[in-house]
Parts: structure tokens; C-alpha cells; sequence
């Protein structure tokens, strides 16, 4: 179940959410080259540099690599929001959402 689908273009982004119960997973869609390497005789996955184009000959595979595990009472909200990142749980999960606005007003009290 998607819980929150790519972060850095949510509505969500004056959202932070406490998990009360069950556990997610913050995951990003990463792009692969795939290639078959004859010296070897196996097939390689790589990251593409930053900025490479994509060669039309290779194959492009998108692959989930999980960046972290949230637990009941943890957050997540906070700078998480990289591109094609997505908050996601495989089972039933219960989030407080509050607004960012009110946790800063509560930490300047301090």
C-alpha cells in the first residue's frame, strides 16, 4: 500500500506523519543499466552516472531500494522528499499527520 507516492512532489510537503502503529518503509525508484559483460559472461546492473544519457541499445530496468524502516513512534516527513521517493507498508499502518507549522511554533517555545 502506498502511503505517501513521491515525496518531493506530494501535497504532503507540510506534513510530517508519526507512525502510532504497524511499520513502513521509505523506498526509492532507482534507474539500472543492464548489461550482459561477455568477458565475464554474466549479466551486470549499474547506476547511470549523474547527468548520463541513457543508450537506447542497453536495457533500462527500475528497481525499489528500500532507504529505511519506520517503527511505531518513529516520523517521517522530514527530508525524505529525494526524487521518485515513496513512503509504503505491506500491511495495515495508523499515522498521526501533523503540520509542520505547528511543530516549529511548539520548538521555538522551548
Amino acid at each position: 500500500t502506498v502511503i505517501v507516492k513521491n515525496l518531493s512532489q506530494s501535497s504532503e510537503t507540510d506534513t510530517v506523519f508519526l507512525t502510532v502503529k504497524g511499520t513502513c518503509r521509505v523506498v526509492q525508484k532507482l534507474k539500472m543499466l543492464e548489461y550482459y559483460d561477455e568477458a565475464l559472461k554474466e549479466r551486470k546492473l549499474i547506476l547511470p552516472r549523474y547527468g548520463e544519457l541513457f543508450v537506447p541499445e542497453r536495457n533500462i530496468l527500475r528497481k525499489w531500494l528500500i532507504l529505511r524502516n519506520i517503527s511505531p513512534g518513529e516520523f517521517f516527513g522530514f527530508g525524505e522528499g529525494g526524487p521518485d521517493t515513496s513512503i509504503i507498508s505491506d500491511q495495515r499502518v495508523e499515522c498521526l499527520t501533523i503540520n509542520k507549522m505547528i511543530l516549529a511554533k511548539h520548538d521555538r517555545k522551548k
